[in-house]
């Protein structure tokens, strides 16, 4: 400003108007620069204040500035990022997949793109960057974070991976239709065994999965809004063979409008095939192929519920093959089950479609016959069924014959419960295999009653045996030439406190059904032992004869519980003797001959009782380790009545005294028969002589005799 002197300032000179304009200059730049400050402040407060992340870096792309919203997101204080490069803002993977854009930004362009920005622990988080050359060099970004909506894109991403993985390779074969019946999606599953079915209509694609009536009606309700579950057979568009598919049509919704529908369907035939296969085995028999007993049941269920309403009426008949262990012990179970087979063939080929023809166990067979069949109609069917088994059983060239036995029970006449019907069955057959093998026996009220005495028996000797009160009486055995002891025969006895003295021929059946036989048999056994110990002790050199019952033959081991009571009770092996019969043979032989031969190879003697009533006799005498042989009773009791009786007992001692075997003679008991024991036989038994005593008794007897 140039001096002027004080006086040129005159009003209205030149000079104050100079001055006057530059005062008024001089309060427009103050009041611009008042301005510029006042918007540089509100622009740092912005700066700072931002909901959006600000960067500006040099030319050289090092940070001049960073807000803080960028210190909060990333972690880093504002020394640490000032001059940092932009570089080590991205973590190095981002900076590979996207490089930054230096020439774009050179030119002046915005650029804008999402990229992950680091933080300091090293994590990241997406963001977008929109970034711009400002007139003075320098880069300035604004900064979004992005993290949620990214997060969820890939969320949503992975999920329609997923879907479309899932559907891709699901199962079953999968498909959408629009409303109109379009396919508008398909699975590879469906592609491969229907083909391209992407356009057609659903009477197109549907009408090789089966009925198309079924179809429609379907698709029908899951346009309407219906989920529905639903299985066809059809056949396999590839070759042809009919297939199960089970299907599933659901609708598709949106903004709750039905728009499309979904379907699935599945190839069920081995699951449908497994069934049958299980019903099969749950229903019948893999021997036979008959129904088997749940089966029955089942039907039978269903028919007296129907007879006890009025509407029907029938038989149940109870068949088993006689004898049939022997087939299975002689021949062998291969044998035996060839002669099942053909007997349910047989069966069948006498029966007709009203006639349930069942194997329920072993060879025991029955036959639910329905119908408003007259007992002569029922009995001329039962016997055709047993004549079945008149023509033999071929097995290998070999001709056998078996026979058959029946028990008949009527419905509703004989009851209309199925186990007391089974029951009654059960009864009628006992009473045929009892009274007339080979032949029929129709349920009457009576059987009950001898079933039901079997059963309060059976709880009577069950509390027998486990109280002990069953006894012991022996029976002398007296020498033919001595007439002197020479040893006893245990024998069982059971008084019961009600019902009195039963005999064994009664009780004994009743114990080797219902397994009571084997505590009973240890009982005998060890009581038996235990009073020859004494006898021995008290100077009386008797051997004891103890029988041993069918079961207790058969038992694996059992010679070895024998051998084990003998050292128990102190008993030499050569004092006790063993009783089998010929009917304890025929099962399990090679068990009831090992457990002799054992018994034997420790000095047990062994007798076979009974002699002469069973099936193979010499085979016996020629196989087991005898050294007794009893004359059965009935040979004895009858020897005078026929002229034959007499030579079958001759030759029974001739082929004992050529096997060397000692003979016993039971049941003499008159003056007859003592006179022709005497004198062929070694050991006479019998009530000529003695009945069998009390174990109390046994003393005083030995002595009177010795006083005679």
């Amino acid at each position: 400003m140039p001096d002027l002197p004080v006086a040129q300032y005159r009003p209205g000179s030149e000079a104050e108007r100079l001055l006057a304009g530059f005062l008024s200059l001089y309060e427009d730049m103050r009041s611009a620069t008042r301005r510029l400050q006042e918007r540089e402040e509100q622009l740092q407060v912005f700066f700072e204040e931002a909901v959006d992340g600000i960067v500006r870096a040099d030319e050289h792309l090092g940070v001049l500035e960073a807000n803080a919203q960028v210190l909060a997101w990333t972690g880093f204080s504002l020394e640490e990022m000032l001059g940092r490069p932009v570089e080590r803002l991205f973590p190095p993977e981002e900076l590979r997949r996207k490089p930054l854009q230096r020439e774009e930004l050179q030119r002046g362009a915005t650029v804008t793109n999402e990229r992950k920005f680091l933080r300091r622990d090293g994590t990241s988080f997406w963001v977008e960057m929109r970034t711009k050359r400002l007139p003075d060099g320098t880069m300035q970004s604004i900064i979004r974070d992005i993290s949620d909506r990214r997060n969820a894109e890939e969320r949503l991403q992975q999920h329609r991976a997923l879907m479309e993985a899932l559907v891709r390779n699901l199962p079953v074969e999968f498909w959408v239709h629009d409303m109109e019946g379009r396919i508008i999606l398909q699975n590879d599953l469906s592609l491969a065994k229907r083909g391209n079915l992407f356009g057609r209509r659903d009477e197109e694609a549907n009408c090789d999965r089966g009925s198309g009536e079924l179809w429609g009606e379907k698709l029908r309700q899951a346009r309407a809004g219906a989920v529905v579950d639903f299985e066809v057979q059809a056949k396999d568009p590839r070759n042809g063979t009919i297939r199960h598919y089970r299907n599933i049509l659901a609708p598709i919704r949106q903004e709750g409008n039905v728009t499309s529908v979904m379907g699935f369907m599945l190839d069920i035939t081995e699951e449908r095939l497994r069934d049958e296969q299980i019903h099969r085995m749950a229903y019948y028999d893999a021997l036979t192929d008959l129904p088997n007993r749940r089966l029955l049941l089942e039907r039978l269920d269903e028919v007296l519920r129907r007879a006890r309403n009025g509407e029907t009426s029938g038989a149940l008949l109870f068949l088993d093959v006689d004898d049939f262990r022997i087939v299975n012990d002689s021949l062998g179970h291969a044998s035996g089950d060839l002669v099942l087979q053909d007997a349910a063939r047989r069966f069948l080929a006498v029966s007709t479609e009203k006639d349930l023809v069942t194997r329920v166990g072993g060879d025991e067979f029955l036959v639910l016959r329905e119908g408003e069949d007259s007992r002569e109609e029922i009995e001329s069917y039962a016997r055709r069924l047993l004549g079945t088994f008149a023509d033999p059983f071929a097995d290998e060239g070999t001709l056998h014959f078996y026979s058959l036995t029946a028990g008949v029970v009527f419905f509703p006449d004989d009851g209309t419960d199925p186990g007391e019907l089974l029951k009654k069955a059960d009864m009628a057959l006992h009473k045929a295999k009892a009274e007339c093998r080979g032949d029929l026996v129709f349920y009457e009220e009576n059987l009950n009653q001898d079933l039901l005495r079997r059963v309060d028996l059976e709880r009577r000797l069950r509390d027998a045996v486990s109280q002990e009160l069953l006894s012991l009486h022996y029976q002398p055995l007296f020498s033919a030439v001595s007439r002197r002891v020479v040893g006893f025969e245990a024998l069982l006895r059971w008084n019961d406190p009600e019902l009195g003295w039963i005999s064994p021929g009664e009780f004994v059946p009743v114990a080797e059904s219902s397994g009571l036989i084997f505590p009973l048999g240890e009982f005998a056994l060890r009581r038996a032992c235990r009073f020859a110990r004494e006898l021995l002790d008290g100077g009386e050199v008797h051997h004891m004869a103890v029988n041993l019952s069918t079961r207790q033959i058969q038992q694996e081991g059992f010679a070895w519980e024998v051998l084990r009571i003998l050292e128990e009770t102190e008993l030499p092996p050569e004092a006790l003797e063993v009783e089998i019969t010929e009917t304890a043979l025929l099962t399990s032989y090679e068990t009831s001959l090992e457990n002799l031969r054992v018994l034997k190879s420790h000095g047990v003697r062994v007798a076979l009782d009974d002699f002469g009533t069973g099936y193979s006799s010499l085979t016996y005498l020629r196989t087991l380790p005898l050294d007794t042989l009893k004359i059965d009773r009935s040979f004895i009791q009858n020897l005078h009545e026929r002229k034959e009786n007499e030579l079958i007992v001759w030759a029974i001692i001739q082929l004992a005294r050529e096997l060397g075997l000692q003979i016993i003679a039971e049941g003499v008991e008159t003056e007859e028969q003592v006179r022709f024991t005497t004198t062929s036989c070694d050991v006479i038994q019998g009530f000529w002589f003695s009945r069998p005593l009390p174990e109390g008794d046994i003393r005083p007897f030995l002595n009177a005799l010795r006083k005679d």
